[in-house]
């Protein structure tokens, strides 16, 4: 699992394995952050989220 700072963009790596259905919180050496992790691999804090559908196009009105 890759993840980083929030803060300074550090970049850290983790064994999937170890954190595997678990949250928990790193500090970062670099600049002293807490960095709050989830197993699915994203930051908390930081978590990019999946980018939203477009809007459905507008529907055209019914002819009189």
């Amino acid at each position: 699992m890759n993840f980083s700072c929030d803060q300074c963009q550090k970049a850290y790596s983790i064994a999937d394995e170890k954190v595997a259905g678990r949250a928990f919180k790193v500090t970062c050496r670099q600049c002293g952050h807490v960095i709050q992790v989830k197993a699915s691999g994203s930051p908390l804090a930081a978590a990019p989220r999946a980018a939203a559908p477009p809007p459905a196009p507008p529907r055209a009105a019914a002819p009189p």
